[in-house]
């Protein structure tokens, strides 16, 4: 039977421009019939978690709307205006959009969304505030917040890294067995390395 996470959203981040990559990273070809975010976005759907919410600029948003229209269908889509002033406008565009109560970070440049790692985090969501799955000791993604942060990253100074934001919360990490987690996929040779 499959999971219902009805209390947990999924809020990717793929505002960033891309100038390393060259093209945006949302539209780069996962499969023959997938993009990163359209794998993403069905990796989330089928681990159960169906609130998603994705944060792009407006070059992105008009290319899905005229290459991937259905993808409007399976989340809300939001723009961040000044993707040039960092990820965090992306983080607190997105989480101003989530009314749940846990929600997972993800970065569009990692493509490979595990199904176990959304269950392993999920289950061990009441024992902490921030969840990181870690590889080797390594964090990677997605983490996964719960309420109490989501009311902090309002008030997240923009300087502050994410990472460090997080800190504060002493967050929970849980070693894995799963490398993909650590994938950052920035440059067309990080590109050919997975595909």
């Amino acid at each position: 039977m499959k999971n219902n996470y009805s209390n947990t959203s999924a809020l990717i981040l793929a505002a960033g421009l891309s100038q390393r990559m060259g093209s945006p990273k949302a539209l780069l070809k996962f499969n023959e019939t997938e993009i990163f975010l359209t794998q993403i976005i069905n990796q989330f759907l089928n681990s159960g978690v169906s609130n998603i919410v994705v944060v792009v600029n407006k070059e992105v948003h008009e290319l899905l709307q005229k290459k991937h229209p259905d993808i409007f269908q399976k989340c809300k889509i939001c723009i961040n205006p000044e993707p040039e002033k960092g990820r965090n406008i992306s983080i607190k565009k997105g989480i101003a959009e989530i009314t749940t109560d846990y929600c997972f970070i993800h970065n569009v440049d990692n493509p490979f969304v595990d199904e176990k790692i959304v269950n392993i985090l999920l289950h061990q969501k009441e024992n902490a505030d921030v969840i990181i799955p870690c590889y080797e000791g390594k964090g990677g993604h997605p983490v996964l917040i719960n309420r109490k942060v989501m009311y902090a990253i309002h008030a997240m100074p923009q300087h502050l890294s994410f990472r460090d934001f997080l800190m504060q919360f002493k967050p929970m990490r849980i070693e894995t067995n799963v490398k993909y987690i650590l994938v950052n996929i920035s440059t067309p040779e990080d590109y050919k390395r997975y595909f």
